[in-house]
C-alpha cells in the first residue's frame, strides 16, 4: 500500500506523523510511506525516517494548490491530512486551495478541535462572539466561527462523498464527534504510539522523583502559576523532587513570564528544568521523557464552553504516558481512555497533587507499581495494535 501523510500547515504536529510512520511500519515491506511537508517539518521527523518514507518538500514559490495536485502523481492508495484547521489568514488560504484540489486517493483529515469543525448554528455561533473578551478575541472568533468554520464543513463532506474518514487521537473524543456523523466514519490514531524507548533512565533508585509536564509553557493552556506556588509547601522535600517543563517557551501566551518565575524558584534552591527556546524537537523531548517518573497534566481544561479538553479536542499527555510508558497525575475532569486508568492518579486540586507526590516519594512500591501498570497499558498502543485497528480489512 502507498500512503501519503500531508502537513502543510507549519509548524503542525510531527508527533502524529511520527506515530503513523511506525504505524504502517509495523509491518516490515507492505506499505510506502509519501510525506507530503515543508522543509522545517522534514527536519522535526529526521529522527524518524526510515527506508520506507520518502519525502516531497514544498517548494519557495510554489503555490499550495500546486503542492496539494502533486499527491496525484504518485498513484497512491490513501491519505492522511494531520493540520487542516483555518485558525489563520494562511491557513484559511491552504484550507481554501484544499479544498479546490481533487485528490485520486481516499483521504483521512485529523479534527483535532471538534468546536473548529462542526457544532452550533449561526446564532449560537454569534453568541461566543459576544462572550468575547477583548478585541482580538473578539476578531480571531469572528474568524472562526463566522467565515472559516463554513470552509471546514465543506470540506468534511468532500472528503466524506470522496470515501474518506475523519481521524481524531482518542476514544473520548470520537464518542463526542459521534453526535455528528455516524461511527462508521471516524478512526482513532493515537497521537504518540508506545515504541519502547531505548533508554529509561527513570530506575527506582533515582534520588529525586521527576515530574514532567509536556506541552508548550504557556498561562493559557495550562496553570503553570498554580504549580509552581505549590512548591511553597515544599521546602522540606525540595531535594528529593524535580520538575521538567517539557516544551518550548510561548511568549505570546506567557509563557517568558513562567520561565522568569521558575528561574526564581531555581534561586531558591529547587530543581527545575525549563528551555528558553521555541521548540523542543522530538530526539531531545524523548529522552527527557525517558526521565520522568511521572507526568503531570496541569491543563485549564475548560477554554470555551464548547472547546473542552478530554472531550472535544486532546492535548499531548496521555500520548506522552502512552509513548514513554509512565504514570500519569491527572485533574478528576479530565477524560482518558478506560485503559490507561490503572496508571492514573486523580487531583481535584493542587494540594491533593501535592500529597500525591509526596506520597510517592514516601512509597516508592507506589511508584513502581504505577510504572508497571503504565508499561502494560501503553502495551495496549504498539504500532501494530493500532495498524489492526486502522486497516481491519488486511487483517481479516
Amino acid at each position: 500500500m502507498r500512503v501519503a501523510i500531508i502537513e502543510i500547515v507549519a509548524p503542525g504536529h510531527p508527533p502524529i506523523a511520527e506515530a503513523l510512520i511506525k504505524i504502517y511500519s509495523a509491518i516490515p515491506g507492505e506499505h510506502e510511506i509519501f510525506i507530503f511537508c515543508e522543509s522545517g517539518f522534514k527536519r522535526s521527523l529526521e529522527g524518524s525516517c526510515l527506508s520506507n518514507v520518502q519525502f516531497i518538500l514544498w517548494e519557495n514559490g510554489e503555490s499550495a494548490s500546486a503542492f496539494l495536485s502533486k499527491t496525484n502523481d504518485y498513484n497512491l492508495d490513501k491519505g492522511y491530512v494531520i493540520t487542516l484547521e483555518a485558525s489563520s489568514k494562511a491557513s484559511f488560504k491552504i484550507s481554501k486551495s484544499f479544498y479546490n484540489v481533487r485528490f485520486h486517493f481516499p483521504l483521512t483529515i485529523f479534527i483535532h478541535n471538534i468546536d473548529m469543525w462542526f457544532g452550533a448554528g449561526f446564532w449560537k455561533e454569534a453568541l461566543k462572539l459576544k462572550n468575547s473578551k477583548n478585541l482580538s478575541t473578539l476578531i480571531f472568533n469572528a474568524k472562526i466561527y463566522v467565515a472559516y468554520k463554513p470552509l471546514n464543513r465543506k470540506i468534511i463532506q468532500k472528503t466524506l462523498l470522496d470515501g474518506g474518514k475523519l481521524a481524531v487521537l482518542s476514544r473520548v473524543v470520537s464518542e463526542e464527534l459521534q453526535k455528528y456523523i455516524s461511527q462508521d466514519k471516524i478512526i482513532i490514531v493515537p497521537f504518540s504510539v508506545y515504541d519502547e524507548l531505548p533508554l529509561n533512565l527513570s530506575p527506582a533508585e533515582n534520588n529525586r522523583i521527576r515530574i514532567c509536564i509536556p506541552g508548550y509553557v504557556s498561562a493559557v493552556r495550562r496553570d503553570y502559576y498554580s504549580v509552581l506556588k505549590m512548591l511553597d509547601e515544599c521546602n522540606d522535600i525540595k531535594d528529593k523532587i524535580e520538575l521538567d517543563f517539557l516544551g518550548g517557551v510561548n511568549v505570546e501566551e506567557g509563557g517568558a513570564e513562567i520561565a522568569k518565575l521558575a528561574q526564581f524558584y531555581q534561586e531558591k534552591g529547587f530543581h527545575i528544568r525549563v528551555e528558553n527556546k521555541k521548540r523542543v524537537e522530538i530526539k531531545e523531548f524523548d529522552k527527557r521523557l525517558s526521565y520522568a517518573d511521572a507526568i503531570l497534566c496541569n491543563l485549564n481544561l475548560v477554554l470555551s464552553q464548547t472547546n473542552i479538553y478530554g472531550k472535544t479536542k486532546e492535548s499531548g499527555i496521555p500520548f506522552a504516558m502512552i509513548k514513554a510508558a509512565k504514570p500519569g497525575i491527572l485533574p478528576v475532569d479530565y477524560q482518558v481512555d478506560a485503559a490507561l486508568e490503572s496508571s492514573v492518579l486523580r487531583f481535584r486540586n493542587y494540594d491533593e497533587a501535592l500529597k500525591i507526590i509526596r506520597n510517592l516519594i514516601e512509597n516508592p512500591v507506589q511508584l513502581k507499581r504505577l510504572k508497571e501498570n503504565a508499561r502494560k497499558n501503553s502495551e495496549k498502543y504498539a504500532p501494530l495494535e493500532i495498524y489492526k485497528q486502522i486497516e481491519p480489512v488486511a487483517n481479516d
